[in-house]
This record gives C-alpha cells, structure tokens and sequence, in this order.
C-alpha cells in the first residue's frame, strides 16, 4: 500500500487533466497509487446520497472547514484522519459487452471495498432517465426509447448490471476487506447504515450529531436544491432544472420501476434475476413467488 502522502500527490496531478483523461486513468492504470479503500456501485445505484452522508459526517466529526462532502480526494488532501478513497463504477459496463465486465485483482485486491447494491430493476428504471435526460454528460450512452427495451439489451441492459452484480460477488471475498451496503438498508434507516460505512472506514466514536446532521443534509429535497444550485461538480447539475427527470437526484425511491416497466417486462426481470444473480444478491431474487 503506498503512502498516504503518494497517493494524494498522484491526485493532485491526476485533477489536473481532462475529465475522461482522469476517468480512464484511475479505472485502467493499474500502476497508479491504491487508495486504502474503494466506494464501488453500479451507476444509478444511489452513490452520491451515500457520498454526501459519509462527507458530511466526516467533515462534522473532524472539525474540518466547510466544503464539498462529495470530494472524498480532498477530505483526504486536508485530513489525514479521512482515509483515502476512491469513488468509482469500475469499468463503462452501461456501454461494453458483457464479456468485458470483468475484476481486476491488480486495481482491487490491496484494497478495502464497500460494495453498493440496489436492487436492478430500480437501477435500470434510473438507468432509463440518465440515459434519455442527462446525454450531455454520458453522449456515448446507449440509447433506449422505452425502458422495456432494456431488459434483453445486449449492452446497457440488465444482463450486463447483473453481470457486474455476480462479478464482484465471486471477487469481494478476496479483496482486503470489504462491506456491503444497500440502497434498500440505507432508505429503511440511514443513521444505522451511514455509521455501519463510517466504522469500516475507520472513522469511529462518530456523534449521534454528525450522524443526524450528515441524514438530514442527505434528504432528496435538499440535495436536489444543492444540485440545481450548482453547489456540486458541475457535471451533476441537471440539463433543466424545470424537469425534474433531468436531475442526478430524481426521485430516489425503493421499488419505483413499478411505474416505468410494463407487467410483462417486470415479470421477464423477475425470472432473468431469479435465474442468474448471485445469491450474496438474494434479497432482489424470488420476487416471482413472492408475487403468488
């Protein structure tokens, strides 16, 4: 494991190129510095709530200067408290063959990992608005004129999210160490989940305050507030604010595919996910019998 102090240097130059310049680097180059930890998700999986919440409570229980909760590189730059951690979604696995969604035990294997999941059918339905509203961010998307049509996509459907789904399943074993966080969990009781994602990265003895104040600053409506402000990377601000599809904070609710998928294609998920996902993944599986 390098230093701290070599990885926050390779950052500091890293944030000095282009956007998908630094993109590819850090999900490539396997010779750059690990971080101690890594925050992995599939996109649309509720990452930037979770980010916000752990930032939050980090900057309040350090009693470090007001700023961005998101940037975990800089918490770690102005804290050596915070533990360096990188934010990632792996590989484009929205936009690459099923083939190619593989690990990459050079990158991972040093490392610890919280792994956030939410169940797929909630991802796709996410996946759907992203890809119809925010293409000026991601113009390389896959294009998609009805949700439906993404259940049996060949790339940018559910069969790749499963596939990165069942990848890191049979890889988080051998990695450091790692925790596995739900956005279901986390919407049921975030206090206990937030704390659960501070303990393991090593940020203990947190007040029932800076939990409560990191919940509160993560609410949808306030972080949607934030988003339209422009309060975060630039890259998150919605193409219309009058719309709320635009936003990177939509409507973040659990099982809210329901409104976006016809029977027949909630029912063909249902038997794809039932057949093929992990079952470190069970909880978003018989879903078929459950319905009987």
């Amino acid at each position: 494991m390098p230093s701290r102090a070599a990885y926050n240097a390779a950052i500091t130059i890293l944030m000095k190129l282009p956007y998908r310049a630094r993109r590819f680097l850090r999900r490539n180059a396997a010779l750059l510095p690990k971080p101690q930890y890594f925050l992995v998700s599939y996109p649309k999986s509720g990452r930037t709530w979770l980010r916000m919440m752990i930032g939050s409570a980090a900057i309040d229980h350090l009693r470090l200067p007001p700023q961005d909760p998101t940037d975990f590189d800089k918490l770690a730059r102005v804290s050596p408290n915070f533990p360096t951690t990188q934010v990632t979604h792996d590989t484009d696995s929205t936009n690459i063959s099923l083939s190619r969604i593989r690990f990459r035990p050079a990158l991972y294997r040093s490392s610890r990992v919280i792994f956030l999941a939410r169940d797929p059918r909630d991802v796709l339905a996410s996946s759907f608005y992203d890809q119809k509203y925010r293409r000026v961010y991601e113009y390389d998307m896959p294009e998609f004129e009805t949700a439906d049509a993404m259940v049996d996509a060949p790339t940018g459907g559910l069969r790749g999210l499963l596939r990165f789904y069942n990848v890191w399943a049979e890889n988080l074993p051998t990695v450091r160490g790692y925790l596995l966080v739900s956005y279901e969990d986390l919407k049921a009781d975030p206090a206990r989940e937030l704390r659960r994602c501070l303990e393991f990265l090593g940020l203990t003895n947190v007040t029932e305050v800076s939990i409560r104040t990191a919940v509160e600053r993560g609410a949808i409506d306030k972080m949607r507030e934030a988003e339209r402000k422009g309060e975060f990377h630039a890259r998150w601000g919605p193409p219309d604010p009058n719309n709320i599809n635009t936003y990177k904070v939509r409507r973040g609710v659990v099982g809210g595919y329901v409104d976006d998928f016809s029977s027949q294609a909630i029912a063909r998920m249902d038997a794809i996910i039932d057949s093929e996902l992990s079952d470190i993944f069970a909880r978003y599986k018989y879903r078929t019998e459950e319905r009987r």
